[in-house]
């Protein structure tokens, strides 16, 4: 588009603008509403995504010693003043990655597959940010370990994470599962697509920040030099006597819209079609 206007009782006008940097602008202000939008629906698919789950890994290791055969009769694994063959381990560790801390949670621990699996050690371990303030064990009616409770539960920083570590007697870790008895709160394995969430959030929201005061800047030179436009329309339409000053404030907007529409984004074109009414 040259920018050239044609009346029939004016003839031709061309307007020396910047209509394909006009174009180029209209792209940027599109493309920071998609930015936005992803934004804004990363934020919302998190939000409802469980934002008051508790998340955890889990990892077992059996024969924690694993020692050659020549050493087997060289070395011993003493528990207290008993001498036992190897023993085995269960990890676990919690993430809060919702958007506030957990108040009162109560851990339970349940041994699944070997009810005669004998626990020689446990603990809750929170990140290395935090103390052990607010951490208690949970006892059994034969006081044993039943779980563990947790005056405030911490949302994750930085990936960290609350680390229940188990140690059992023998060569094979049991099966451990966990739960939780804190009311509006669920204990469910990692999520691992919310990395992948967090780490597009980011991208777009970095894109969004350079893109936006590039987008709000040309959408206000567009304003400015659209006025300087419709400025410079009146006064040469003012000159021709057969014009009222109505019929060229009137024939000037009709121009300025036209060159707007044509203009305009895919995006906003897309949309219009759409939203078109008959």
């Amino acid at each position: 588009m040259d920018g050239s206007v044609v009346h029939p009782l004016i003839g031709r006008y061309i307007y020396k603008g910047t209509s394909s940097l006009n174009s180029g602008k209209s792209i940027f202000l599109e493309l920071l509403k998609v930015a936005g939008t992803v934004v804004i629906t990363l934020v919302i698919t998190a939000w409802f995504s469980g934002p008051s789950d508790i998340e955890y890994k889990t990892k077992s290791i059996n024969s924690y010693f694993n020692m050659p055969n020549a050493l087997e009769d060289k070395l011993k694994i003493i528990n207290g003043n008993t001498e036992i063959e190897n023993i085995s381990v269960v990890n676990f560790g919690l993430y809060n990655r919702g958007f506030s801390d957990y108040e009162k949670v109560k851990i339970h621990i349940e041994i699944q597959d070997d009810k005669s699996a004998k626990l020689l050690s446990s603990n809750l371990l929170p990140p290395e940010r935090l103390t052990t303030d607010g951490i208690a064990k949970l006892t059994d009616s034969n006081n044993q370990l039943s779980g563990y409770s947790i005056d405030v539960f911490k949302t994750s920083v930085d990936d960290d994470y609350y680390l229940i570590h188990l140690i059992f007697e023998g060569d094979e870790a049991p099966e451990v599962k966990i739960k939780t008895s804190t009311k509006n709160i669920e204990i469910i394995e990692y999520k691992e697509w919310k990395d992948l969430v967090w780490l597009v959030f980011i991208v777009f929201l970095g894109y969004t920040a350079i893109l936006g005061p590039i987008a709000i800047l040309g959408h206000y030179s567009t304003k400015r030099s659209k006025s300087r436009y419709l400025t410079t329309l009146k006064r040469r339409w003012a000159e021709n006597d057969q014009l009222s000053k109505d019929q060229v404030d009137f024939v000037a907007q009709v121009f300025v819209e036209e060159r707007d529409r044509k203009t305009q984004g895919i995006f906003t074109k897309i949309k219009n079609k759409i939203t078109a009414t008959e």
